[in-house]
């Protein structure tokens, strides 16, 4: 497996799929366009 290839190609589901590492959460509802984290800390 060729882990820059994948990268370069956005197909990391197969890559991580042929290596039985991929890691499958379920409906989430949520859209990551709708995630907004916010980071509060000392300056």
């Amino acid at each position: 497996l060729a882990p820059q290839l994948h990268l370069d190609q956005h197909t990391s589901y197969d890559y991580f799929k042929r290596l039985d590492r991929l890691l499958m959460t379920g409906p989430t509802m949520t859209n990551v366009n709708d995630l907004r984290i916010i980071l509060i800390g000392k300056p």
